[in-house]
């Protein structure tokens, strides 16, 4: 990336976000570590993540016919919500800190 600055950088970025079609507590933990970002935000929300939000989906998405009710609903999308800004806050963060130049 350094050297040849008139060319463009070639940067691999095929697989490095591989979530395997549903993104764990674990998947999400490389994926922040490899970003070089803080996951310290993200481990009190891992039973959310493992246990409620992925355990639903995985019921709804294989016909257990398990759906939150109108009130678990709500609480989820807040977490996601919370969790989706936490992580857009950090990249942003970190984009504008150059936190990428070593």
């Amino acid at each position: 990336i350094l050297g040849g600055m008139t060319a463009h950088a070639s940067i691999p970025v095929k697989g490095i976000a591989n979530t395997r079609a549903n993104l764990d507590s674990t998947r999400l933990k490389c994926i922040v570590v490899s970003l070089g970002l803080d996951y310290s935000v993200y481990e009190l929300k891992e039973h959310l993540i493992d246990e409620r939000l992925l355990d639903l989906r995985n019921k709804v998405a294989h016909g257990k016919g398990l759906y939150p009710d109108e009130v678990e609903f709500d609480h989820l999308y807040q977490e996601v919500t919370c969790l989706l800004r936490q992580f857009k806050d950090q990249v942003q963060n970190a984009a504008l800190l150059r936190a990428f130049v070593r």
